[in-house]
Order: structure tokens, then C-alpha cells, then sequence
């Protein structure tokens, strides 16, 4: 029985990946991510147009995204990769299956995000009604683009401070002196 490839402790591995954030940036993302909440847009209107019974589909869908985050996790341990599971398909299926796992993947983010900001644009018309929904889509796509093309170490700083000021706004909305 082999053991897997252990990644050296220093900041660069053989594949040029590059560690670049701080500690704190590392752990205050991990233990703030479960605490974050979401906003479910569409969920409500499922759940009104199909009935309850949605939700145990969501908890079957949440159940195999589990077990796929679980084994993509052990794939990133023995293979540390720039790639993720692009470089996996390709590695273990077929260099055509890399292709077609990366360019569903793009395709994908395009669709999320493209919801993401109209989402968005909706709460914020519900807020701001003379201002038109278009404008809000382009702000919110023009920051998003400015934030994902940073350096790393300034994305995590970025999500560090985000994640720490919602955390502050989640304290203050549940403490009891907010609802009298």
C-alpha cells in the first residue's frame, strides 16, 4: 500500500502553486462560512409551486454535493493541483473529459453569477426604485471582477474583513436589546 504524496511545508510547490494567505485569512474563513446566511431567491418559489416536499429533494442534493466536496477533497490531497477536477477528469478518464468537466464549469460560473447579480438587482430595485435594475447588474458584475482578479492575498483580505462585518451584523440583529 503506497502512501499519498505529502506537500512540502515550505510556500511554493514542484507546480508553481503559491500560498498566499495569511493564517488568520485561512481560519476566519473556514469558521464564519457556516454561519453566513443566504439569500434563497428561488427557493421560495419552488417550494410555493411544488410543495414542501422540495426540501427533502434539496437534502438529497446537498447529500451528493457532500460526498463529491469529499472526494474532490481526496483528490486535492493526493494530487495538488492547479486544476481541481479539470485536471482529475483528465488525469483519470480521458483528456477529453478534462476539456468537457472545465468548459461545464465555465459555463456554469456564467450562469451563477449571472443570477447572482440579478438577484441582486431585484433586492435592490425593491430598495432603490428610480434607479434602474441594469445599473445595478453592471456595478455589482464591474465589482465582482474587480475583487476576483486581485491578488489572492487581497481577495482573502477582502473576505476576511466582509466575513467579520457580517458576523457583526449577525450579532447585532439576534442580541435582545435589536428587537425591542
Amino acid at each position: 500500500m503506497t502512501s499519498a504524496p505529502t506537500v512540502a511545508p515550505s510556500s511554493t510547490t514542484e507546480e508553481g502553486l503559491q500560498r498566499r494567505l495569511s493564517s488568520r485569512q485561512i481560519h476566519d474563513d473556514r469558521d464564519r462560512r457556516g454561519d453566513r446566511r443566504r439569500l434563497f431567491l428561488g427557493s421560495t418559489v419552488t417550494i410555493g409551486l411544488a410543495g414542501p416536499g422540495v426540501i427533502v429533494t434539496y437534502v438529497i442534493g446537498a447529500a451528493i454535493a457532500l460526498v463529491m466536496g469529499y472526494a474532490l477533497a481526496e483528490m486535492a490531497v493526493v494530487h495538488p493541483l492547479a486544476g481541481s477536477f479539470g485536471v482529475y477528469a483528465e488525469r483519470y478518464l480521458s483528456p477529453w473529459f478534462g476539456f468537457v468537466v472545465r468548459a461545464t464549469y465555465g459555463f456554469i460560473q456564467i450562469l451563477a453569477i449571472g443570477a447572482e447579480v440579478t438577484a441582486v438587482a431585484i433586492y435592490f430595485a425593491f430598495w432603490f426604485p428610480a434607479v434602474p435594475q441594469v445599473a445595478w447588474v453592471a456595478a455589482v458584475s464591474v465589482g465582482l471582477i474587480v475583487i476576483n482578479t486581485a491578488q489572492v492575498s487581497r481577495f482573502g483580505e477582502f473576505e476576511y474583513w466582509f466575513a467579520l462585518d457580517q458576523g457583526r451584523r449577525d450579532c447585532r440583529r439576534s442580541s435582545p436589546s435589536a428587537s425591542a
